[in-house]
């Protein structure tokens, strides 16, 4: 194995046994973690911190902005999405005999923008842990300090919780081959990014290279789903994905629950 490889399956690695230990988490227990997580980046004085340090290492955008992001969007995602279910029984189709039973994907694979580092990882965060799911978030290299902070504090609110602090992991130093190995060996893919780091050619051809259900938004934040060269062997049962697409004025946030049934 490369050393890219190695690194990541370790991340792999860590990121399966932090999920395995909220598989059995109620709903109330993994609303309680992802309430936890937003409050711990949006409340006023990490706010603040967060918009200042975000446009001090990116160069990108302004204070004011940011925290707005930081402050209004991660509690309005966290609201969108707090009173849903994604845990057990989903939804039942008497006349048809159906019952819908929500079932974790596993560890989710996520790049984050240089233009949005400050909420688009605690919004897919959140949205994984809602579904029971871990995640590992390989950052822009030039917002990587601003993921890190971000998560740091994701990781201990999970921790005060009693939830394991590696549900949230990131690549600390980022690279295009660190960045191509998580997407080839996590269990969904989550891309979000500006032309020079997620869209095509870069990033977008090795989306299109894995086994792995990849989504992505563009821009213009529309949401796609990219899958290309699977077979039947490797996924040998149909699985019915949900997806969750709450529209925030003023942006078009994309939070889908990371489950199957």
């Amino acid at each position: 194995m490369s050393e890219p490889a190695v690194q990541i399956a370790a991340l792999i690695e860590r990121s399966r046994k932090a999920q395995a230990a909220i598989a059995d988490y109620t709903q109330e227990q993994v609303d309680e973690l992802i309430t936890a997580m937003v409050y711990a980046v949006a409340r006023d004085d990490r706010a603040e911190e967060i918009a200042r340090f975000t446009v001090e290492e990116t160069q990108l955008g302004n204070y004011e902005g940011k925290y707005l992001k930081i402050h209004r969007k991660t509690r309005a995602t966290l609201m969108d999405i707090i009173n849903d279910k994604s845990v057990g029984v989903i939804e039942e189709i008497p006349e048809r005999n159906i019952v819908k039973i929500a079932k974790p994907v596993g560890v989710i694979g996520a790049l984050s923008p240089s233009t949005n580092p400050e909420a688009t990882p605690v919004i897919k965060a959140i949205a994984a842990v809602k579904g029971r799911n871990s995640i590992i978030i390989a950052p822009h290299p030039r917002a990587k300090l601003t993921n890190k902070k971000i998560c740091d504090y994701m990781r201990d609110a999970l921790e005060r919780c009693g939830a394991p602090a590696d549900l949230v992991l990131y690549i600390e130093t980022p690279s295009l081959d660190l960045t191509n190995e998580l997407m080839a060996q996590c269990d969904r893919i989550l891309a979000t990014g500006g032309v020079r780091w997620c869209v095509p050619p870069i990033r977008v051809a090795p989306l299109r290279s894995v086994l792995v259900l990849a989504m992505r938004v563009s821009p213009w934040t529309t949401p796609r789903i990219l899958m290309r060269r699977l077979k039947r062997s490797v996924f040998p049962k149909p699985s019915i994905w949900l997806l969750h697409v709450p529209l925030i004025t003023p942006y078009l946030s994309l939070s889908p629950f990371m489950m199957r049934c």
